[in-house]
């Protein structure tokens, strides 16, 4: 049996497309449970915005075709996850909250050799997980960062949705677009503080154009962030040309990129520019590279933008491969390791 585990919206949007793939097709559908867990795994008593959305996600058609598993307390997913024989996928960050973080999840209790763990790696908590995986996924091979052939893959379902699936999913969001507008999406980076918030209100006023439609992609926000974040451009997002999007779903991500002809950027700390070489939308920076030299993140991210600037298809090829772009191919790694 293969479970997928979900605990917050990076492991939902990136393994949700595999769940589209697989919904219909009974060889797979059979095989695969979900494991839901929608508190905070570092400290439950936070709320988490996961847990807010828990009752849209649970509702989706393509959610309701597998057999679902949502227990309500960290004992109760302990107690379920060591009764589990198969498969367990989920991303790095999720694998290393449920194994090192929490007091009640230890892998030599739970998992009892008897559950196998893949991991999908945006790069966070990949070095932790790699004691503790059977399977770590990467996007593509820019990723990989000298671990072993034997331990790794390539291919996440996520990009499915840019491609075999996406008008199936652009379906899904109710965001209102206009396909005949030229659309430009501005990805905001809460990573910077004010430098990327000063940089969106110098570019609305030097080179905002009436004639284009922007689409901020904002961070989902705690209500006294909004406020600050509504205060703060309060003169630029009244206008009708200037539309704010907080859906974290990623069908919404999806929608925006195939009705969009621009991506512009403050900051390169955003990985939405994958998002540009799956569509081949045209990315803009308006940022300095000297101003985010102190980060390794972003200095990574910076050559993936230059990359794509210069060498478009070997870019994608290098943080995406066709592999990535095909849902069955993760399940058969996946099941090799079982």
């Amino acid at each position: 049996m293969i479970y997928v585990f979900f605990n917050n919206f990076i492991d939902f949007n990136y393994m949700a497309p595999l769940l589209i793939f697989a919904k219909d097709k009974p060889e797979w559908n059979k095989r695969i449970k979900l494991v839901f867990f929608f508190h905070d795994l570092e400290k439950p008593e936070r709320k988490i915005y996961f847990k807010e959305y828990g009752n849209d996600i649970l509702s989706l058609e393509f959610v309701k075709s597998f057999d679902s598993i949502v227990p309500n307390t960290a004992k109760e997913l302990a107690l379920i996850l060591g009764k589990l024989r198969g498969a367990l996928i989920s991303s790095t960050a999720s694998a290393y909250r449920l194994v090192f973080t929490n007091k009640l999840l230890k892998r030599n209790i739970i998992f009892e050799n008897k559950l196998k763990l893949v991991v999908f790696s945006n790069n966070e908590y990949f070095r932790e997980c790699e004691s503790i995986s059977d399977l770590m996924v990467f996007s593509g091979p820019g990723d990989n960062v000298n671990l072993q052939d034997n331990f790794t893959c390539y291919g996440f379902p996520y990009w499915d949705a840019f491609f075999h699936q996406i008008n199936y999913v652009s379906s899904l969001s109710n965001l209102n677009i206009d396909i005949n507008k030229y659309n430009i999406i501005i990805p905001e980076s809460n990573r910077d503080g004010e430098l990327w918030y000063n940089k969106l209100g110098e570019f609305m006023d030097n080179y905002f154009s009436s004639e284009n439609v922007y689409y901020i992609k904002a961070r989902l926000k705690t209500s006294r962030n909004l406020k600050r974040f509504n205060d703060y451009f309060s003169k630029y997002i009244k206008h009708e040309n200037i539309h704010l999007v907080y859906d974290p779903f990623f069908f919404t991500t999806v929608k925006l990129f195939k009705h969009s002809k621009e991506v512009i950027f403050f900051s390169p700390n955003s990985n939405i520019i994958r998002e540009c070489m799956c569509c081949g939308l045209k990315a803009t920076y308006h940022f300095n590279r000297d101003e985010y030299i102190n980060s390794n993140r972003a200095l990574r991210l910076k050559r993936t933008y230059l990359d794509y600037h210069k060498f478009p298809q070997q870019a994608f090829e290098n943080n995406i491969t066709m592999h990535s772009c095909n849902s069955e191919y993760f399940l058969e790694q996946v099941n090799d390791t079982v």
